[in-house]
């Protein structure tokens, strides 16, 4: 925006740093607010979606199980969007 008069385009660069300063607080805002909405008790409904390796192998007469999980949870809740790695023996 490019005002004729010198003065006013010198307010106006001088009040830039405020209106960047107030857009980010509104975005802020805007943003966080949707945290309010979720769910604290109750149930919750999601899917996990993963996939592992297992391997047994035997030492002496004893039976020794490893094995190794990642996996995925799509919820309506808390754990939406996570991810999930698991390993054992």
């Amino acid at each position: 925006m490019q005002i004729v008069n010198g003065d006013q385009t010198r307010r106006f660069t001088a009040n830039r740093p405020i209106w960047i300063a107030t857009i980010g607080f509104v975005a802020i805002g805007f943003a966080t607010s949707a945290e309010a909405q979720e769910k604290k008790e109750g149930n919750v409904s999601g899917a996990y979606y993963g996939y592992g390796t297992t391997k047994a192998t035997t030492v002496g007469d004893e039976l020794l199980v490893a094995f190794e999980e990642n996996g995925l949870q799509l919820t309506d809740g808390f754990f939406d969007h996570t991810t999930i790695h698991c390993w054992g023996l």
